[in-house]
């Protein structure tokens, strides 16, 4: 039985959480981590004053796009660790966050490598302050910001030729594609 390795990336409130718990439940997949979760694992081995970027949320930093740049850069080992693992295991498994961005891993060998795209402002609003981040309060700064990650995203997509999907609507096409 083949175990699937799937990477889900997009800027917050996309749905990368709702999409990668959907795809668990669908396709019975063993283990399911967030870039988020990674990053505070990381940052508990660490220091602000040696890894400044892992203790500010992207979408808060001066500088959203160079912030997530540095973050997932800072992150990309531990990521690596983790697929590396599933694979030597033979596991499956998916790893859903901002901190997928194409250019580190547009050519990673897995079954499933997607970019969710960001929806119009009021959706995006809407999924933003949904039930698997209900306790995250954001201003409209945060908000402009994290949009400014979804156009980075979207760019950088087109650049490495990543595929960038829309979601929730598509579920049973994205398992397909899986298959």
């Amino acid at each position: 039985m083949h175990k699937p390795i799937i990477l889900i990336g997009g800027t917050a409130g996309t749905g990368k959480t709702t999409l990668a718990h959907n795809l668990c439940s669908l396709l019975n997949i063993d283990h399911r981590l967030g870039t988020g979760f990674i990053r505070e694992i990381v940052r508990s081995q660490t220091t602000p004053e040696k890894d400044e970027c892992l203790f500010e949320y992207t979408f808060r930093a001066d500088d959203p796009v160079a912030h997530l740049v540095h973050q997932s850069e800072r992150l990309y080992n531990s990521i690596n660790a983790c697929i590396d693992r599933a694979k030597r295991e033979g596991t499956s498994l998916v790893i859903e966050g901002n901190h997928l961005i194409p250019r580190l891993y547009y050519n990673h060998a897995v079954d499933l490598y997607v970019v969710l795209s960001t929806p119009n402002l009021d959706i995006h609003q809407r999924q933003l302050q949904g039930l698997t981040h209900a306790a995250r309060e954001l201003t409209s700064s945060d908000i402009d910001n994290v949009r400014k990650i979804g156009t980075y995203l979207e760019q950088e997509c087109e650049r490495f030729s990543v595929q960038q999907i829309s979601y929730p609507y598509n579920l049973n096409e994205i398992v397909e594609r899986i298959k």
